[in-house]
């Protein structure tokens, strides 16, 4: 209570929150990881010096551990999905 007293008081610091905004990550944003992680197959998507040098190079404008994170939670998965869909496609083509 003493605090949020100290807090309104004339002249006094305003109490920190946090962030008032978060960036999402747009469609442009994932493709531009994507297409990132493309570009460098020598780097592991868990480490992190891919996402280091994607902050580097301007890829996102987010932070490289929310590059990794959007990547390792959300991007990755999708990647596979799809990756099987068409698997599964070429090999129902060839096979008729």
């Amino acid at each position: 209570k003493a605090a949020a007293k100290a807090a309104a008081a004339p002249g006094a610091a305003p109490v920190r929150r946090g962030p008032q905004k978060r960036d999402r990550f747009t469609a442009e944003d994932d493709a531009a990881m994507v297409d990132w992680v493309k570009k460098n197959p020598y780097l592991r998507t868990q480490g992190k010096e891919i996402w280091q040098r994607a902050v580097t190079a301007k890829v996102t404008g987010h932070s490289w551990q929310s590059m990794q994170n959007r990547y390792r939670r959300y991007l990755k998965q999708k990647r596979e999905e799809l990756r099987k869909s068409l698997a599964n496609g070429a090999a129902g083509a060839a096979g008729a």
